[in-house]
């Protein structure tokens, strides 16, 4: 029970550590949009998510003692990174330690959600404050005490992480990681449904999503979606959570135009966040960084697709609704047989 209390506390502070870098974070990436810095926000990202796949390698092949020794160095290089670079980087840095906090912050979930038997509840919890993050982040881009309060809670958030992990910080076990049909599959299937998922979060909007409270709204419900999908597949199983959550985003996609609808379907659709994630992390364990990073690399493909291609020539409601039901085949596809 103590371990377990340890998790949930650490957990929680890592959440609320994402928070606080995509909150920092936001400050410099919207500003640049609103200058129209196009490259820069195209390298923040390259920075930010493609090099989480090699970051994530280093930190599981690093030789260390103790198991979260890796993740500590990058989360503490990651928020050093993140808080210096407010007094005038360019923007590729804050992508550069935003990546480092990221992978750190990944692996030791992706641990302590395994140890702990939570099956995916950790990794939505810590994902999910993200798009929060950013959404308040973009709010406040300009007030410069609120930049000065957001580097001190990084760094105290810092600083209670490294305090409470000293305390739950096993030694490292050396294990060989075997690349099977199996796992070759999942990282096929789960990387096609982010980048999917990426595509979609960019591309469609509806022509409700006007003002401050339905985009908060709509943030709230990526949020709250990532978060209910770790919890719903722990507890009635990722089967069910993939074929329910998506079948029925497919539905209120198709009428997304009624706010309400769309919010929901909104919600569902990103409850595939955690199990993608989930069921990554457990087909590769002990490479758990590279995992998070394989999947964050797919998040800029999506990226990258809309920035490049633009939308597809169809309505909002067709394009997300297509793609929710795409989902929903090859993630069964992936857990149809799957013990539960």
């Amino acid at each position: 029970m103590k371990n377990r209390n340890s998790a949930i506390r650490i957990i929680a502070v890592l959440s609320a550590m994402h928070f606080m870098t995509d909150f920092i974070c936001a400050f410099a990436v919207y500003r640049a949009l609103r200058e129209g810095k196009t490259v820069d926000v195209i390298l923040y990202n390259f920075c930010a998510f493609v090099l989480q796949m090699p970051l994530g390698l280093v930190a599981d092949v690093m030789k260390t003692r103790n198991r979260e020794d890796s993740s500590l160095l990058m989360i503490a290089s990651g928020s050093i990174l993140t808080v210096s670079a407010l007094a005038g980087s360019p923007v590729w840095v804050y992508g550069l330690g935003n990546a480092l906090f990221h992978v750190g912050g990944g692996m030791i979930t992706m641990h302590k959600d395994q140890e702990n038997g939570f099956k995916g509840r950790g990794l939505g919890s810590f994902v999910a404050p993200g798009a929060l993050g950013l959404f308040a982040g973009n709010l406040v881009a300009g007030n410069r005490i609120i930049r000065i309060a957001a580097a001190l809670v990084m760094m105290a958030l810092c600083l209670w992480l490294f305090l409470i992990v000293k305390t739950d910080n096993p030694v490292r076990e050396n294990h060989e990681f075997t690349l099977d049909d199996a796992s070759v599959m999942t990282i096929v299937i789960t990387v096609l449904v982010v980048i999917i998922r990426s595509y979609i979060g960019l591309a469609v909007s509806f022509s409700w999503k006007q003002g401050l409270l339905l985009v908060f709204l709509n943030v709230l419900c990526v949020a709250s979606g990532k978060t209910l999908g770790g919890f719903c597949g722990s507890r009635f199983g990722y089967r069910k959570t993939v074929i329910v959550s998506l079948l029925m985003a497919t539905v209120l996609y198709f009428l997304g135009n009624i706010p309400v609808c769309g919010l929901l379907a909104v919600l569902l659709f990103n409850m595939t966040m955690p199990v993608t994630l989930y069921l990554l992390a457990e087909k590769m364990r002990h490479l758990e960084g590279f995992a998070f990073g394989i999947l964050t690399f797919a998040l800029f493909i999506g990226y990258y697709l809309k920035v490049s291609a633009g939308m597809l020539p169809f309505s909002p409601a067709v394009v997300a609704a297509a793609g929710s039901l795409l989902s929903a085949v090859l993630l069964y596809v992936l857990v149809r047989g799957r013990k539960e």
